[in-house]
């Protein structure tokens, strides 16, 4: 839901060439992520495609994330769209994240037969293929085609992806470390925006207005020999000024 966040964000600022780019490295790479069977300590080498997958949807170069998460940030770049970019980089770092736990969680493939891990191989390049064949050989034809007018790319949305990446890889693999402060964040943000104070306020101004009501009923009803006799004393003193 947070990476189709940025792609509606990519076809809002970015054009028809981000937010198809972005779509189609979301579906490819998300596909790859969420079909791998994780990280396997006798053949790590199976979680190249996964990663790969997750890198091309952060916006990788040579990847279809490049034109459109890469494109997406050059967009905000050149318009100084500063806060906007701090978010997206910010949502992206967590994403990432997210992403790379996913990829690399501990897990070994239910069949360790040639057939079955030749067709998990086949399942998995078959998509990071599609993704670097799009953006690496296929990146100038479909700029040409669709991109007309939407810049290029450059140093600096390099860098924000860079940044995007790294940050999110530390965040995952110092999980354990950043999980204590983000539950006392969370906590924090959930006790400012709780309305129990405002719920606790509302029932003690009702409370405070039944029971002036409640007392006025009683002098009115003859429980106020002290509220006649101020009413008497202000008669007789505006009989006689």
């Amino acid at each position: 839901m947070a990476e189709s966040g940025l792609v509606l964000l990519a076809g809002l600022w970015g054009g028809m060439l981000p937010l198809t780019a972005q779509a189609l490295a979301l579906m490819l790479g998300g596909a790859v992520i969420f079909l791998s069977s994780g990280y396997e300590v006798p053949r790590p080498w199976l979680s190249i495609a996964p990663v790969l997958g997750v890198v091309s949807v952060l916006g990788a170069p040579l990847t279809a994330g490049w034109m459109g998460a890469g494109g997406i940030f050059q967009v905000l770049i050149s318009s100084g769209n500063w806060p906007v970019l701090v978010g997206v980089v910010a949502a992206d770092v967590i994403l990432a994240a997210g992403l790379f736990r996913v990829a690399l969680c501990p897990g070994e493939l239910a069949e360790n037969t040639a057939v079955a891990l030749g067709a998990y191989l086949g399942g998995l390049i078959l998509p990071v293929g599609v993704l670097v064949a799009v953006g690496w050989p296929g990146a100038g034809w479909i700029r040409a085609s669709i991109g007309a007018g939407t810049p290029a790319p450059g140093l600096w949305a390099g860098i924000a992806v860079l940044v995007t990446v790294a940050v999110g890889l530390g965040l995952w693999r110092f999980e354990a470390l950043a999980r204590g402060p983000a539950n006392v964040a969370v906590e924090a943000l959930s006790a400012l925006f709780r309305l129990d104070w405002l719920y606790r306020l509302v029932w003690s101004g009702f409370h405070f207005l039944a029971a002036v009501v409640f007392n006025i009923a009683a002098v009115l009803e003859g429980e106020g020999a002290v509220l006649w006799a101020l009413a008497a004393i202000m008669l007789l003193w505006l009989a006689f000024r």
